[in-house]
């Protein structure tokens, strides 16, 4: 199940097994607008990058790759969209992972935004993934039941059609 830490002990445990080298995100998990998701076989760092914008770190242990990794990711997605302030989610693959370029190509909702020689950039957009994956209805019932009022509000006024 999908929950929410702030622990810097169970996420740097779970990055260093996937990544297979230890890891520190203690100074990421120190600012409080980083939000953290961990679930069996991965966690998920989305970490602040301008107005209401995050960048994503995923690490998945090799029990999580494949399906369960894709549906982590779209699971990780659709909380960051529905229940914090985020409108654009970002994540920088090298292409040293091609397995990465995979994934994050089977997150509904995202697109490739650039490729440069060393990353490909991956970008995801409230809109997009509303487009994707619910409704404008069902996403903005899961944003209030978040307490997302405000963001579930400007959801209603920016993509119900022109009356």
């Amino acid at each position: 199940m999908l929950t929410r830490t702030s622990s810097p002990e169970s996420i740097n445990q779970m990055m260093s097994a996937a990544f297979g080298a230890p890891q520190d995100f203690t100074p990421a998990l120190n600012n409080v607008a980083t939000v953290a998701l961990i679930d069996d076989y991965g966690c998920a760092i989305f970490t602040p990058k301008g107005f209401k914008t995050y960048v994503l770190t995923i690490g998945l242990l090799p029990e999580g790759r494949g399906a369960w990794g894709a549906d982590f990711l779209r699971a990780s997605i659709a909380f960051m969209f529905t229940q914090t302030d985020a409108l654009v989610l970002k994540a920088y693959t090298p292409k040293s992972i091609p397995s990465g370029f995979a994934l994050a190509r089977h997150a509904a909702g995202g697109y490739l935004a650039d490729n440069t020689p060393d990353h490909w950039e991956w970008k995801w957009t409230i809109a997009h993934w509303i487009r994707e994956v619910s409704s404008v209805g069902d996403a903005v019932a899961l944003m209030r039941a978040a307490g997302e009022i405000e963001k579930a509000d400007e959801v209603i006024k920016r993509m119900s059609p022109a009356r």
